[in-house]
């Protein structure tokens, strides 16, 4: 009871104080409604709240980001490293957070529960919306401008005059009940996708057209239904919209503005109709999670996969020929060529730092360009990244126990050198 009294003030807030949406139905019913829906929708809606947030591991280039049950985690995908870094980014070590967004220049998001949205750009925080909480979700244009969902509104970058108060979403039956915003995504057209959790409207954009702001819903008619609690959306290369809902796994296709829901009673492969995170690889299989499965799309057909523990799934990441998997457990599980590996990331949620270990079969050191490797039990591969993980380059050294690799010249800094399974770091001056 709370909870929906909570619920209405805040929405009422919203209402007040926020932009409304250019395309409000005038026209709509007048209706009075309060909170017409089963108890289960606000069991599920407290579940949501506290534990399918799905934008919970986020990916730089070398590193991936993870909000696991506490703290917000850093792991390097070559080295294994992984550790706390909450604290280097202005954020509390001890906290929950509800969502991770990183880029590869340096910019991070997150959200503590029941926190603001926050944006670090390496120097200094910026903070969205004008109050804390409900916050799943965050989306960046390649132009680096970062929008921050808040509950029923979503927030656009600081130079905008509604950095403060954001857009609004509305119900069109009954303007004191708002979805709340789970996921949102930009097309290649630039219109910002916003996904919601609850009845009526769960699916629009919003975009900048004729110096005017233009928010559209699509999907079902909010009137008749029916209704979907969208968890997380994906936008392929030809700017369709693929999410993942209560419903099943579905799809808005908006050349011809057609939407489809493909459930497990048509496609038995799918097991069950819950997934709650998604995400398109770099050759457009779409991917889902569910509590118990990962599921892949490649046009035609579901293939499902699974392995021991994998139970909770929470969220999920492509990252090139890679899937990777959050379980609430604070495991992460790496999928790749049809083959589950998990890792156990308690060591860094309980404040361990784990790093390379100090005594090494391989030693490596470089002298006039010259990268020297030697291993007593023998050198097979031999991979060199730079610091922010890409490939310099690689060798193949038969078994040998030493080996000599000469280094491009404009190769500079830290290098981590990979042998067999073994990694090591070296220093070119």
């Amino acid at each position: 009871m709370k909870l929906v009294k909570f619920l209405t003030l805040y929405s009422l807030l919203n209402i007040l104080c926020s932009p409304v949406f250019a395309n409000l139905d005038v026209n709509a019913p007048n209706i009075n409604l309060k909170f017409q829906a089963d108890p289960e929708d606000y069991i599920n809606y407290k579940l949501w709240t506290y534990e399918f947030y799905s934008n919970r591991i986020s990916d730089d280039g070398a590193n991936l980001w993870i909000t696991p049950s506490v703290g917000i985690l850093k792991y390097n995908k070559i080295t294994g490293e992984c550790y706390n870094v909450a604290s280097e980014i202005y954020a509390n070590n001890e906290a929950t957070y509800t969502a991770i967004e990183t880029t590869s220049d340096g910019i991070v998001c997150y959200s503590e529960m029941h926190g603001f949205a926050q944006v670090w750009d390496g120097a200094k925080i910026d903070t969205y919306g004008y109050t804390n909480g409900f916050v799943y979700s965050f989306a960046i244009r390649p132009n680096g401008d970062v929008w921050a969902s808040m509950g029923a509104s979503y927030i656009p970058p600081a130079d905008s005059v509604y950095h403060f108060w954001g857009y609004q979403t509305y119900n069109a039956i009954s303007s004191q009940i708002q979805s709340p915003i789970t996921d949102m995504a930009f097309d290649s057209k630039g219109r910002l996708w916003i996904a919601m959790f609850g009845k009526y409207d769960y699916l629009g954009y919003h975009e900048y057209i004729n110096e005017a702001d233009v928010t559209k819903y699509v999907g079902s008619n909010p009137y008749s239904g029916p209704y979907k609690k969208i968890t997380s959306i994906a936008i392929d290369k030809n700017d369709n919209i693929w999410y993942a809902s209560d419903e099943g796994i579905n799809c808005y296709y908006q050349e011809t503005g057609k939407e489809v829901c493909m459930t497990k009673e048509q496609y038995p492969a799918m097991l069950e109709n819950r997934y709650f995170g998604n995400d398109i690889d770099d050759n457009g299989n779409i991917w889902f999670t569910s509590e118990n499965n990962l599921l892949k799309w490649d046009g035609t057909e579901f293939t499902t996969y699974t392995c021991p523990g994998y139970e909770e799934a929470r969220s999920m990441l492509c990252d090139g020929n890679i899937v990777w998997v959050l379980l609430k457990n604070d495991t992460l599980l790496k999928f790749q060529n049809n083959e589950f590996e998990t890792i156990d990331l308690t060591p860094a949620v309980t404040g361990i730092k784990e790093s390379i270990a100090e005594v090494s079969n391989t030693k490596a050191f470089i002298s006039n360009e010259i990268l020297n490797i030697e291993n007593a039990e023998g050198i097979n591969s031999v991979v060199v990244y730079d610091a922010m993980g890409k490939v310099i380059t690689s060798a193949n050294a038969n078994g040998a126990t030493s080996a000599q690799i000469t280094l491009p010249s404009n190769t500079k800094g830290a290098l981590i050198v990979k042998v067999n399974n073994e990694v090591v770091k070296v220093v070119r001056d």
